[in-house]
């Protein structure tokens, strides 16, 4: 009756052995392929994160540009208008500079520096763009001229100011974009 206890006994452990190696196996291959989901799923956080900031700065780029784009137009304006109606795109022109410092600022914010930098390069240049008309227009109060045929050279400065600020600004920004 040993002999038979001993061989019961003996089977059973294989038995258990068996059982537990193999559910130790299932145990570890589950494990593996929970850790396999969960760097899937953190690289697709990743990128989804990286996605998604990358389209809050292209928005503030965009953003941005357009205010440029309205600070432009009313520029032009200004150096389209004789002297003496200067008066009524006074407000235009601070609506637009009010819109470009709102703009960048998001710039600022949402970064990197560099696009940050050369957004700054634009909002300088119009102002300054700015500032040039109104010397012109307190320099010639009365004129019926526009401030384009009373300063043509300041005007052509001005605008290669507006395209080599703007093509920096955009070329870094697309930098930034990956684009």
């Amino acid at each position: 009756m040993n002999v038979t206890v001993a061989v019961a006994v003996i089977t059973s452990l294989s038995t258990l052995s068996g059982a537990a190696l193999t559910s130790f196996a299932a145990v570890r291959q589950t494990s593996r392929r929970m850790q396999h989901e969960l760097a899937i799923t953190r690289e697709d956080r990743a990128d989804s994160q990286r996605e998604r900031r990358r389209q809050q700065r292209r928005d503030s780029y965009e953003k941005f540009l357009s205010r440029a784009d309205a600070a432009y137009r009313v520029l032009d304006e200004r150096w389209r208008t004789s002297i003496t109606h200067h008066g009524s795109s006074d407000e235009a022109g601070f609506i637009a500079r009010r819109g470009m410092d709102e703009a960048v600022i998001r710039v600022q914010l949402e970064g990197p520096r560099s696009v940050a930098d050369k957004a700054a390069a634009v909002v300088q240049a119009i102002s300054a763009e700015f500032q040039t008309c109104e010397n012109i227009a307190s320099e010639h109060a009365n004129s019926e001229q526009c401030a384009a045929e009373l300063n043509p050279a300041a005007r052509t400065s001005a605008v290669n100011a507006r395209f080599h600020t703007t093509a920096e600004f955009l070329n870094t920004a697309r930098q930034a974009l990956g684009a």
